[in-house]
């Protein structure tokens, strides 16, 4: 930790250097009139003659060791090779050269050795061997210019048999300076130094009072001791202090202090001024009382009651205490007489003043204020308080009373629910849970259990209590078929055979040839038992698969053509614009310099500084800021605290720097580390705290007590502890978190709901405890997950978690596992419970024995059983809860078990393949297949609501009846087919 504060105290003492000066190389121009190589034969001889010109190509060198000759290889500088300029011998080199290479040539360098080596060679490229044109070197030596304001251009030329010219010129970046660019220097005003820079070499000026090398050592300038007589020297920045002894004053307590300005001598007594003193020489013949030459009138003490008495030339004066007055305070005063308080206040005289006795509900000095009893707001939730002499009455808002409104009403007193609902009192109003087989805001209402329609088109369907009963009717006596479809009765429904050219159930859907999307990039037309293809602009072909190339034309003037989609985009090269890359582009014209005057170049552009820079210097039109300084004019002091450098505290933005308020636990310059003993503070609520070694140092974990979790053992799980049964083995924690903490946040109401970038809640998850848990029905493996869940506004309560996740109409992949709602067991085979309490486990099986026994007799009797349990009521149901979720279909008094049907099944073939839209449950897919009413039904669907509890429906087996038990009622003979059903 020291080592990086270290490294962090070395960057801000010495500021990362760059380099420290700009070379550019600027191709000017190149001529070769004879088109000869340097060999001295032609470059392309057509006509018995050099008439044809080269096809040139320029390789540059610039090496920093002037003494490496010819050497190509060597070009510590630059090393570039330009594109061919066609049938072109004299040349002025653009701003932007083939190969996309910027004219000038600039590069940065670490400092400027004062000269360097140009090498240039000259290749006429054509079909045949590169030729050599021409090849050349030279060492040039320059200074470097202090600014780019500054620079100036240097000319030179190489060549052979040919004219290459080309132009340098040099400067120092800024705060480098001599005309190698390595003297740094950046003005400095702060704890690294107190310095200027030399505008031509660069070297520090300290400022007045500061010495030493960085201008850091403060100049000390009591060495030459300038305070006089014994006053004390103390040394400032750029300046000194005298304090002065007593008697003396000045810049350097060389002043003696005139003790008898004031003339302090009465009675013509002479003033003699000394140092720090002075003494009175009094008249002689005459007897005085003290030092001052003047007589002492209160000697005799004449004043009364504790008064002060004012010893004053020939006289005196007395200043008397709170409650007298009189020339020697003798008097006693009445502050009754005169004053009258207000409301029937009594008025009791005291030594300093008086004091009124109020009457109950007024006080003030003279009990003229009422006391406003409201005042204090005795009257809760939301009620109104009427002020009343020393008292209040409070008005109720609906839904409370008490003498405060402190008590909410009890609205169930009344027995407003019926037919045996329970009633739940709410808030201003109440709720009432309604039996099976009653609807209604009172429960007042018989539910018709026919208004869905659950029976099938050839069956009328008759109400009952709490249920319904179906009676069979051929539906093809109906012609449900359409489109010359032919009918086939298929108890209990019917089966369309359809005409080529139509499918669904009743043959009433066209089938659809676009439904496999045949048209690649265009619309698909639907015909009958066939399909045509719209396609989209740029495409063509029967299935639209061929596009149409626009480049083929070459529409771009200076660029390449990249082809799109009924379309084309030119790409221009380097120093053009325009749609097909035609216009040449004015540098200046996109105002580049926002804080100076563009100066338009060849492929290139100057910023001249117009603006002053306050807090900075100005280089090439833009302002660079001195450190802690930030804006267009270097007048806004930069906000430190902007990168949040505090990781674990607030940040206070200080001038030039910022100061870190820290955590709890937490310490450092930015919070980085924690304390020594992080336990001191009792982070834990609930649980013991442990310190915990990290690498960033020591920190703390909390051991919770039981029933509580979270970071600070804060979270109480009867509150906030949140379940869900999700099928499988859960073996990735983080990734249930994270998914889970996503699909809160998106249920969340819109209201409580913020994008995380900004200072709005965010939901994080928590897993608390898992345990293995099988099927019931088919031992399947499950997991139930114990979590708990909190934004930054606090934890959320279990009740507010199961709301939004029952409510949730999302799919499986959301959370990234299935969600079970059906009865399980813990992996042992017995719930804890039973462990514990045994005999209600023989109690339950004596039951289930009743139970049983009584339905092997009604089956003997012709009878069908009911049995009370609804395996679609949730949790809060089963607990007379309302319920958070109710579902939207009941079970049939249809079918209980298929195992218990007779022989006489055979002669009802279908009835395990058949399906009844009515019994499906809200938690499972209610789609029907394509055709007729074949398939499998009993997987459960893969877009399943959340149906949160420990019961209730399962997936559905291939046997859609095994999940419906049956109501009581009476079997009727032969027409009732599921007469030997139990």
């Amino acid at each position: 930790m020291r080592l990086l504060l270290l490294l962090g105290l070395l960057v801000v003492a010495c500021p990362p250097v760059k380099s420290s000066a700009t070379l550019q190389f600027k191709l000017h121009s190149f001529s070769n009139p004879d088109h000869r190589e340097l060999d001295g034969d032609c470059c392309d001889d057509i006509w018995l003659g050099c008439d044809d010109f080269c096809d040139n190509r320029f390789i540059v060198c610039l090496d920093e060791d002037s003494s490496s000759g010819s050497d190509f290889n060597q070009c510590d500088i630059a090393d570039e090779s330009t594109g061919t300029f066609q049938d072109d011998d004299s040349i002025t080199f653009p701003g932007t050269i083939p190969a996309g290479i910027a004219n000038p040539i600039s590069r940065q360098m670490d400092s400027w050795p004062g000269g360097m080596r140009v090498k240039v060679q000259v290749w006429d490229v054509d079909g045949n061997n590169d030729d050599k044109v021409d090849e050349d070197y030279r060492t040039i030596d320059q200074s470097a210019s202090r600014t780019l304001s500054s620079a100036t251009w240097q000319t030179y030329t190489l060549g052979q048999q040919s004219v290459f010219t080309f132009k340098v010129r040099v400067f120092c970046n800024l705060n480098y300076y001599s005309s190698e660019c390595s003297v740094y220097c950046y003005p400095t005003d702060n704890q690294n130094g107190h310095y200027r820079c030399d505008p031509g070499t660069g070297a520090k000026l300290c400022y007045s009072g500061w010495e030493g090398t960085n201008c850091n050592l403060d100049l000390d300038e009591c060495q030459s001791s300038p305070c006089a007589n014994g006053a004390m020297c103390t040394n400032l920045q750029n300046r000194y202090e005298c304090t002065c002894t007593d008697g003396w004053t000045g810049t350097h307590c060389d002043e003696n202090i005139d003790d008898c300005v004031s003339d302090p001598c009465k009675n013509g007594g002479t003033c003699l001024d000394h140092v720090a003193y002075f003494t009175c020489s009094c008249p002689t013949g005459h007897v005085y009382a003290d030092e001052f030459c003047e007589y002492d009138d209160c000697a005799g003490q004449p004043c009364h009651d504790g008064a002060t008495c004012i010893d004053l030339i020939d006289t005196f004066q007395c200043t008397c205490p709170l409650g007298y007055f009189g020339d020697l305070c003798e008097l006693d005063i009445d502050y009754c007489i005169n004053k009258t308080c207000q409301n029937n206040g009594t008025c009791v005289d005291r030594i300093d003043g008086f004091h009124c006795l109020c009457q109950t509900g007024f006080n003030g000095t003279f009990c003229e204020t009422e006391i406003d009893e409201c005042a204090s707001q005795p009257c809760m939730h939301n009620s109104t308080c009427q002020d009343l002499i020393g008292n209040y009455n409070c008005t109720c808002q609906s839904g409370y009373q008490g003498d405060n409104c402190e008590a909410e009403t009890d609205e169930c007193l009344s027995s407003p629910c019926m037919n045996n609902a329970t009633c739940f009192d709410e808030f201003d109003g109440y709720q009432c849970l309604c039996i099976d087989g009653f609807e209604g805001a009172h429960c007042e209402t018989d539910t018709d259990e026919c208004v869905s329609s659950p029976c099938y088109s050839n069956e009328t369907c008759m109400d009952e209590i709490n249920g319904y009963r179906c009676l069979r009717v051929n539906q093809c006596d109906y012609t449900p078929c359409q489109n010359n479809a032919s009918c086939v009765d298929d108890y209990p429904g019917f089966i369309c055979v359809c005409m080529s050219g139509y499918g669904g159930k009743t043959c009433d859907e066209d089938t659809d040839e676009c439904e496999s999307s045949p048209c690649l990039h265009g619309t698909c037309v639907d015909h009958l038992n066939g399909y045509s293809c719209l396609c989209s602009p740029g495409f063509a072909g029967k299935m639209c698969r061929s596009e149409t190339n626009e480049c083929l034309s070459s529409p771009c003037d200076n660029g390449v053509c990249d082809d799109q989609i009924d379309g084309f985009v030119c790409n221009c090269t380097a120093g053009y614009t325009g749609v097909l890359c035609e216009n040449d582009i004015d540098e200046c014209a996109s105002s580049p310099c926002e804080q100076g005057r563009c100066v338009d170049g060849i492929n290139e552009y100057i910023c001249e500084c117009i603006v002053s820079c306050v807090n900075g210097h100005c280089y090439d039109g833009v302002c660079f800021c001195d450190p802690g300084y930030e804006g267009d004019n270097c007048t806004v002091e930069t906000d430190f605290c902007r990168s949040s450098p505090c990781s674990q505290g607030t940040c206070i933005p200080l001038l030039n720097s910022y100061r870190c308020e820290c955590d709890s636990v937490f310490t450092g310059k930015n919070c980085e580390s924690v304390v020594d003993d992080p336990c001191f503070f009792s982070p834990c609520d609930q649980g013991t705290c442990n310190e915990k070694s990290v690498p960033s140092g020591i920190t703390f974990e909390c051991t919770c007590d039981p029933g509580f979790a979270g970071k600070h053992c804060d979270a109480d799980m009867k509150l906030n502890g949140a379940s869900i049964m999700i099928k499988g083995r859960l073996d990735n924690k983080s990734e249930f978190q994270l998914r889970m903490a996503v699909l809160l946040q998106r249920l969340m109401p819109s209201t409580l709901r913020h994008v995380r970038d900004t200072d709005g809640d965010t939901v994080h998850v928590e897993v608390v405890m898992t345990e293995d848990y099988v099927g019931s029905t088919n031992g399947g493996a499950l997991t139930k997950v114990t979590f708990i869940a909190w934004t930054e506004s606090g934890y959320l309560t279990k009740d507010y978690i199961h709301a939004l996740l029952g409510n949730a109409p999302t799919k499986d992949a959301d959370l990234g596992y299935s969600v079970f709602n059906g009865e399980s067991e813990p992996l042992n085979g017995m719930n804890p419970e039973t462990k514990s309490n045994w005999y209600v486990f023989l109690i339950v099986a004596a039951v289930i024995g009743i139970v049983v026994v009584g339905g092997f007799i009604a089956w003997r009797r012709g009878h069908t059983t009911s049995f009370g349990k609804n395996p679609f009521r949730t949790p809060r149901q089963s607990a007379g809860l309302p319920s958070l979720n109710p579902p939207d279909a009941m079970y049939s008094t249809r079918i209980n078990d298929f195992t218990t049907l007779t022989a006489d099944t055979a002669s009802y073939p279908h009835m395990t393949a058949s399906i009844n839209p009515a019994y499906i449950p809200s938690c499972f897919d209610k789609q029907q297949p394509d055709e007729g009413y074949g398939g499998d039904r009993g997987e459960a669907s893969t877009e399943p609501e959340f149906c949160l509890g420990a019961t209730g429906g399962e997936a559905r087996a291939s046997n859609i009846y095994d999940e419906i038990p049956a109501l009581s009622g009476e079997a009727s003979g032969v027409e009732n087919p599921y007469l030997f059903v139990n």
